[in-house]
């Protein structure tokens, strides 16, 4: 049966109602509290007992809220009466504001007038610092005492420059370009001001201080000006006394910092300044004079050092200790000149015056006015006065004329050094060019390259190599005049040992100069290896015509009395040579030399041992049989390089015909006759006493020893080619034959020549 549309929903609704929402739970709980039974009664009267319920928590609610009312209308009340009080304190300020107005109108017109007032008052000090000089300033730059205690000036002279008196002199100079930029501005009131007032700080009348008038102030600056000639002048007084305290100083302790900024603020007067450098170049000239004749006659304080001419006899020393005084001498100098010519202005001196105008401020009654004038002041320039170019004096010029006095007597004692020595004259010149270059290449480096000092030491350089030149010259025309003796053992002479040692000492006083590295004009190489060159090459020459004198080998064997073998001349040679070379290996700078004699010397031992192989291969007849045996072993050769080459061919025939026959048909060449002298040549060297000779004569075992060697390679050598050429199937010869006319073979000839 179907239900009623609005029950269906109602079911559906209660249906769909979940008793476990916590809405339902809690509904569910409070009606519990006075819904005790459910009864068909109870639900009936449901609805009544729940609005009962609700009426009676309703009253409850009233009841307890009857408190809060009434405190809420008390508050109320309170509200109002607060309002009513701020209604009659309103009135009341309002009636106060109407009466203080004016005072406030009033208390705004004055603290205006205490800026402005303030602002001048500022500016007005301001221009009194940088426009002023106190009276501080004004005793300093005059030299007099200001008494403070008594409020009186007491005047007395005073000779002392202090930092006060740079400080003075600054602000002068900055006073005095602070008024010339002035001058260009419309400000110059101020100089009416300046005019009665040069040493007040403070003007009377602020107010007008800076009102646009056509008036100047020349007598302010002028005044400045007036105190600083008066200052430089008295600063140039003090600096010339100082110089002249500096006269018998070493130069080589500090200069006083006071003198250096004294002497860097007179460049502001050129004039000044240059009298000044005149003192002190003329004091110090005749200081270092002076100084230098005591070191050199008289020597130190007590005698110690010695005096230096006291070390004539010994030129290198005497030469060596007057450069290294003058080198201490003129570090000296340039540091005194230094540090009085090569400082830049700075600090209190006036160069960085335009700092100060970073002080200026411009003058005026209100903000405008001040910036116009602050930016007319700090022009473009920054510095208010530069030093003049004609005070720049260039130091090493002044250095210059200082160490002038010390010229000559320096020049005079070097000519005594280089004409006064005889002997060792050579190496003793040598050593002091290497002295002069040494010290001239230092003090080129203090004093600059056109340094006088250093132009005397550069003359004396090549007056010391002239004259070593001209000694080593004229030793090698003594040499060559008159060669040396030759000793009977052959033996070195005198003057190759003397000549040698010379050498030596000369290398080893270049190892320590710098004379190694100079370079000669004339031959591009280094001056030692022309100096050693000069010295060995007359020797050299000598030796050789001293070994003229020896019998040679052409007329040996025509002379019935020889005193020497027939090797002497060439032992001789080699003995020189070797005299000359064994102690220069040591030197670089030798090492050419040592090379050629090397050379030469080796030419010569295999000379010598040539000439007396072939002495031997001559007496036994071999030498020729060699030289014939050759021919026809460089005619084979040709032959075959030319086979196939006709025209080469018909250019020879002449010399083919002359060998057309074989080696063996030649009568020079029979095998008799070469077997004989191959037996003879080992016969002769097995009955000689000494198979080799022994040349003696040369002194040195090494190369006497390599002269054997030759000997014995030259002797062996004719063998072998001779007995091969024997044994070549194209030159002829039966094998079995050669064997029987030979009888000693090559290797009987190498066992007795084997231990050589």
């Amino acid at each position: 049966m179907a239900l009623a549309p609005g029950l269906a929903r109602k079911v559906k609704k209660v249906l769909e109602t979940s008793l476990e929402s916590p809405e339902i739970l809690s509904c569910l709980r409070s009606l519990s509290e006075f819904y005790p039974e459910n009864t068909p009664e109870a639900r009936r009267g449901l609805r009544r007992s729940v609005e009962q319920h609700g009426l009676s928590i309703n009253r409850e609610y009233l009841t307890a809220s009857l408190k809060a009312q009434v405190a809420l209308r008390a508050v109320d009340g309170q509200l109002e009466r607060l309002l009513g009080s701020c209604d009659v304190i309103s009135s009341a300020l309002e009636r106060t504001r109407e009466r203080t107005g004016e005072l406030l109108r009033e208390t705004a017109s004055l603290d205006g007038e205490i800026a402005s007032i303030e602002e001048k008052q500022q500016i007005v000090q301001t221009f009194a610092v940088d426009f002023q000089l106190t009276d501080e300033d004004v005793a300093a730059l005059e030299g007099t005492v200001t008494g403070t205690s008594t409020g009186t000036d007491t005047t007395s002279d005073s000779n002392q420059i202090d930092t006060k008196f740079f400080t003075a002199l600054t602000r002068a100079r900055t006073i005095h370009g602070n008024c010339k930029r002035l001058l260009r501005t419309h400000h110059q009131r101020a100089g009416l001001e300046l005019m009665d007032q040069v040493r007040v700080a403070r003007f009377p009348n602020p107010g007008t201080l800076f009102a646009n008038t056509t008036l100047t102030f020349p007598l302010a600056q002028s005044q400045m000006s007036s105190y600083q000639e008066k200052a430089h002048e008295r600063l140039c007084r003090w600096v010339q006394r100082e110089c002249r305290s500096l006269a018998e100083e070493d130069g080589g302790e500090d200069v006083d910092e006071t003198l250096t900024r004294a002497m860097t603020a007179l460049k502001h007067r050129p004039t000044l300044f240059k009298y000044c450098v005149e003192e002190v170049a003329r004091t110090r000239h005749n200081a270092l004079f002076r100084r230098f004749i005591t070191a050199l006659t008289k020597g130190g304080p007590g005698g110690v050092p010695k005096a230096m001419e006291h070390q004539q006899s010994d030129p290198v020393r005497f030469v060596g200790d007057m450069l290294a005084w003058l080198h201490q001498a003129v570090c000296g100098e340039r540091e005194l000149v230094g540090a009085l010519l090569g400082g830049t202005d700075g600090g209190d001196d006036g160069a960085d015056d335009g700092n100060d105008d970073q002080n200026i401020h411009g003058a005026g009654g209100n903000k405008n006015r001040v910036d116009e004038t602050t930016e007319t002041l700090h022009g473009p320039s920054s510095a208010v006065e530069t030093s003049s170019p004609e005070a720049e004096t260039n130091a090493s010029e002044v250095l210059d004329r200082i160490l002038d006095g010390i010229k000559r007597p320096f020049r005079v004692r070097v000519d005594q050094a280089l004409t006064g020595q005889s002997g060792e004259s050579e190496i003793v010149r040598y050593k002091l060019a290497g002295l002069f270059s040494f010290y001239g290449s230092i003090l080129q480096k203090i004093c600059g390259d056109g340094g006088s000092l250093v132009s005397t030491l550069k003359e004396c350089h090549a007056l010391a190599l002239d004259a070593f030149e001209q000694t080593v010259a004229l030793r090698a025309e003594r040499l060559v005049k008159h060669p040396p003796v030759v000793n009977d053992d052959l033996s070195a002479p005198d003057c190759v040992l003397e000549t040698t040692r010379r050498v030596v000492e000369l290398l080893s006083a270049t190892q320590v100069s710098s004379s190694a590295f100079e370079v000669d004009d004339t031959t591009g190489e280094p001056i030692a290896v022309t100096s050693v060159r000069a010295m060995l090459v007359p020797v050299a020459t000598a030796c050789e015509l001293s070994a003229e004198t020896l019998v040679s080998d052409a007329s040996y064997e025509s002379t019935h009395e020889n005193k020497h073998p027939r090797y002497a001349k060439r032992a001789f040679l080699v003995n020189c040579f070797g005299g000359l070379l064994k102690p220069l290996r040591e030197f670089p700078d030798a090492a050419g030399f040592v090379s050629d004699f090397d050379t030469k010397a080796d030419t010569l031992l295999h000379e010598m041992a040539r000439t007396e192989a072939h002495a031997l291969l001559r007496r036994v007849g071999l030498l020729e049989i060699r030289q014939v045996a050759g021919l026809y072993s460089s005619a084979r050769v040709r032959d075959v390089g030319t086979a196939n080459s006709h025209e080469q061919s018909a250019g020879t025939g002449n010399s083919h015909q002359q060998l057309s026959t074989t080696m063996s048909k030649d009568p020079a060449l029979r095998l008799a006759t070469v077997g004989a002298s191959l037996d003879a040549l080992v016969e002769a060297v097995g009955a000689s006493d000494e198979q080799v000779p022994s040349f003696d004569l040369v002194r040195d075992p090494a190369r006497r020893a390599t002269a054997r060697t030759a000997y014995a390679g030259e002797i062996i050598e004719a063998f072998t080619t001779t007995y091969a050429a024997l044994l070549a199937p194209g030159n002829g010869y039966d094998l079995n034959e050669v064997k029987r006319a030979v009888t000693h073979g090559p290797g009987a000839l190498s066992t007795l020549l084997g231990g050589v």
